[in-house]
């Protein structure tokens, strides 16, 4: 071999020494790199997992909903409860959007028909209502029962029957059908509730003051001397406000006063400028109309036109209001521009009124209240003529043939204020009898007597512990006839016109589920447990009722 060629092979020994240790630096680094492009991709891989896990964990693509028919019932019979005690009509279930809720909330859960609302539900509703009043009836130590007389939309005649006890409880309603309200009638419905509540729980019949009611207490006291029949102290202050009235110098301004309040009321243009008026002035009371059966209205409709004076004012001088008058109505505005911008006589006799009549007015809405105790009617009559006498004398003269005011609320003290007042007057610990007179003190303690000997059957002499448990049962009378009064306001927007195809049953029970439910609630009575409930109005449920449901998940 040259020398040549042996370095030849030496060098390339060298080259592929080289080659080799660079071609393994390659290798290593590309399985380095491979190693971590894989890492990489795992890791993606993981991440793309969780997410797709985690979209899948907050939309569930599949569920089913089941209800058995223990709940379905119990349901179905809450929903009806909520129905009454809302006064809703029961097409209100033949509402697609009513259904649409329902369905999206409980599938399951099936609405009631509307002849199931009207049924059998509402037969459950009455006697769990029935039972609690029942309840009710039994503890009580002392029982009244308030009556009053209405005439629904197709003229039906109809008298319901209040228990106080002492709250005010719904105790039925009897359609008078071919029965005229005599006084015979009347006497043998109340003995009728009386022998069914027990007669010995009843002390008290309060009704209004019309003469076949007060022919009627006197064939009731024949058979239950201890029960005290009196007339609806509220009723009575109301009619004593009437009586004035009518005269001539208080006639004359409230036909004044009511055509203010109409004209304000019934033109749109008008109303709209006295509206922006009382906004300017921040006058947040508007003007009210008197109604006669509303107790009360006439004072306060006086009341709140001269909260409105100055926006009275402001109107009725207004461009926009006289240009918008029609020409067979100028006379009228004329009138009225006077009225109001007239201090001198209209404001003055507008605040002579106020004056006079805001006791009659407190009065009244103190005794229509459920609260009121019997003891304090006395005390109003009084205060009220206290108050007459005091300011009759800046009264406007009397025309030819009218009483004072003093007489009148002197005529309507004889007709409201019996023996059971004096007593329960007397018995109060805040009055204590003070400045009754010698025959009404009298008087008093004999019926006070009278009651001690029916609660024991014992004819003695009274101390002081038995007055107190007479004054546990006088002090409980109710002072008025209002909750019954209310209760019709129930039974007008139930038999309204747009549901004049009820029942006068049907509607009687509306009535009765509707007062009591929502009195048993503010007694806090739980009656949310329907033990009693009967099964027939499932007849469309299966023993168990199961969806499935497909909830889109994009």
């Amino acid at each position: 071999m040259s020398i040549d060629q042996s370095i030849d092979r030496s060098e390339c020994g060298q080259l592929t020494s080289q080659l080799t240790d660079d071609v393994s630096m390659q290798v290593n680094k590309s399985e380095k790199t491979n190693n971590n492009n894989s890492s990489t991709l795992i890791e993606k891989e993981l991440y793309e997992e969780h997410k797709l896990n985690k979209m899948k964990q907050s939309s569930v693509s599949t569920y089913i909903d089941r209800m058995n028919q223990n709940e379905q019932t119990n349901l179905t019979y809450l929903f009806a409860k909520a129905v009454y005690a809302s006064n809703i009509p029961f097409q209100i279930v033949d509402s697609p959007y009513l259904k649409s809720f329902f369905d999206a909330l409980r599938p399951t859960f099936k609405l009631p028909s509307r002849k199931q609302l009207a049924g059998k539900l509402l037969d459950n509703a009455c006697t769990e209502t029935s039972n609690h009043i029942s309840s009710c009836i039994k503890n009580a130590k002392c029982i009244a029962i308030v009556s009053d007389g209405w005439s629904n939309q197709r003229n039906e005649g109809i008298i319901n029957y209040m228990l106080t006890t002492p709250q005010p409880l719904f105790y039925k309603f009897v359609a008078c059908e071919e029965n005229r309200h005599t006084s015979d009638y009347i006497a043998i419905e109340f003995c009728t509730v009386i022998e069914e509540i027990g007669p010995e729980k009843v002390y008290g019949i309060t009704t209004d003051n019309a003469a076949n009611m007060r022919a009627a207490w006197t064939i009731v006291k024949e058979k239950y001397p201890h029960i005290q029949t009196y007339s609806c102290a509220s009723h009575s202050m109301q009619l004593f406000a009437m009586d004035v009235e009518k005269q001539k110098k208080y006639a004359t301004h409230l036909i004044q006063v009511k055509k203010i309040v109409q004209f304000f009321k019934n033109r749109h243009v008008a109303a709209h400028i006295f509206s922006k008026y009382r906004e300017q002035y921040g006058i947040t009371s508007t003007l009210s109309t008197s109604v006669a059966t509303r107790w009360a209205s006439s004072i306060k409709s006086i009341q709140q036109l001269q909260i409105n004076k100055k926006a009275l004012k402001s109107s009725v001088v207004d461009e926009e209001i006289a240009s918008s008058i029609p020409s067979n109505q100028q006379n009228l505005f004329k009138q009225i521009v006077k009225w109001v911008l007239d201090e001198e006589v209209f404001w003055l006799k507008n605040q002579h009124f106020i004056n006079l009549f805001s006791p009659v007015s407190n009065s009244i809405t103190k005794m229509e209240s459920d609260s009121c105790e019997l003891s304090e009617v006395y005390n109003e009559f009084m205060k009220v003529k206290k108050h007459v006498e005091e300011n009759n004398s800046s009264s406007l003269s009397l025309s030819q043939n009218e009483k004072s005011i003093v007489e009148l609320i002197e005529h309507r003290i004889n007709k409201v204020i019996t023996p059971t007042h004096h007593a329960c007057y007397l018995l109060d610990p805040r009055h204590q009898g003070e400045n009754l007179k010698s025959e009404e003190e009298d008087n008093a303690i004999d019926l006070i007597k009278l009651i001690w000997k029916h609660l024991n059957n014992v004819d003695m002499e009274l101390n002081s512990e038995q007055e107190t448990d007479v004054a546990e049962v006088l002090l409980t009378l109710p002072s008025s006839t209002a909750c019954a009064e209310r209760n019709w306001s129930v039974w007008g927007n139930i038999h309204s016109k747009n549901r004049n195809k009820l029942k006068t049953s049907t509607t009687g029970k509306l009535a009765s589920v509707y007062h009591n439910l929502r009195l048993l609630k503010n007694m806090e009575i739980d009656t949310e447990d329907p033990v009693f409930i009967s099964n027939e109005i499932e007849d469309n449920v299966s023993e168990n009722i199961e969806i499935d449901v497909q909830i889109d998940s994009t």
